[in-house]
Order: structure tokens, then C-alpha cells, then sequence
């Protein structure tokens, strides 16, 4: 965390439905990180996530992934 801080870089956090939202604050206070939250809606749905299969599936694209053959 002390180069990140030392890079004096900006973050931008989207929380992905906003389980962690009330993380971000406290973590960018206790770390002296320039971070701003880009999202705080809370959706405890995932409408935000979208599987590409016209359904929320917020694990079967990934697990596809994971046991999909190596190239």
C-alpha cells in the first residue's frame, strides 16, 4: 500500500452491486489512497450483471471459464 500511496495514482472502485461499498471509504482513509468510489448503488439482485445469455448468471460465465481447456 505504501507505493501505491507513494504513486500518488487515482483509483476508481465500482463495488459490482455494492457488497463492499462500505469497505471503500474506511480502506482509502486507513491507507492515505486517493480512491473514489465511481459507484455506490447497492443491488443486491446483480441486475447489473449480465451473462450475455439474456439472464443474470453471475457465476456461469466464470465457471465455464475455469474449467474450460487451456490454449
Amino acid at each position: 500500500m505504501d507505493v501505491i500511496r507513494e504513486a500518488r495514482i487515482n483509483l476508481g472502485v465500482d463495488p459490482l452491486g455494492g457488497a463492499g461499498v462500505h469497505y471503500w471509504e474506511p480502506i482509502a482513509e486507513r491507507y492515505g489512497l486517493n480512491l473514489t468510489i465511481v459507484n455506490k448503488a447497492v443491488d443486491p439482485t446483480f441486475r447489473f450483471y449480465d451473462s450475455g445469455l439474456g439472464r443474470s448468471d453471475p457465476h456461469g460465465s466464470f465457471l465455464a471459464l475455469c474449467h474450460a481447456e487451456p490454449h
